[in-house]
């Protein structure tokens, strides 16, 4: 299964080591780790790839909804901010649109979904 962001392989294998275990304990945090310095940033090809996902009601805005919410359930909270941070530039850059593509209210959501 692809991951939404790339990890480390040893974070994925750390990950994966200890998924079942944490579903069967029901903890929220799947495991402990170190404090990461994690940034999200635009690839040259991010205004061909946003047309899919960058417009006023787009669906795949609750999608992220859910995947800042899983990161932050598995006890990836650093992983999930940094993907907020980087929303959340993408809003600001939005505001300044005849039509913003991500409304207050879903930027609302998303902040929501990374505490």
């Amino acid at each position: 299964m692809p991951l939404c962001m790339k990890f480390s392989p040893a974070t994925q294998r750390k990950f994966i080591s200890v998924k079942s275990k944490a579903v069967c304990d029901q903890k929220p945090r799947a495991f402990d780790r170190q404090v990461l310095l994690i940034k999200v940033t635009r690839t040259r090809y991010f205004a061909a790839k946003a047309t899919v996902w960058l417009s006023p009601g787009n669906h795949n805005h609750l999608r992220i909804t859910r995947i800042l919410r899983c990161l932050s359930l598995l006890g990836l909270e650093a992983e999930a901010r940094a993907f907020f941070e980087c929303l959340s530039e993408i809003y600001e850059n939005e505001q300044s649109q005849p039509r913003p593509a991500i409304s207050t209210e879903t930027i609302l959501y998303w902040r929501g979904a990374v505490r």
